[in-house]
């Protein structure tokens, strides 16, 4: 599911220092996960749907 992780260590959006970070993951496209379990609907209910809108 995961395609590509790349962590930034010492700066984020809200400022820099030793305990600042970002993360950016980048996920495969839904048309090459094929498998039911990585099918949108699965992921939300496994992970909480947290936009708070129906799917």
């Amino acid at each position: 599911m995961v395609r590509n992780i790349l962590t930034v260590a010492g700066y984020s959006l809200i400022g820099a220092g030793q305990n600042a970070g970002q993360v950016y993951i980048v996920l495969r496209d839904w048309d090459r996960r094929t498998s039911p379990e990585m099918q949108i609907e699965r992921f939300a209910v496994e992970n909480g749907n947290r936009s708070g809108k129906p799917l």
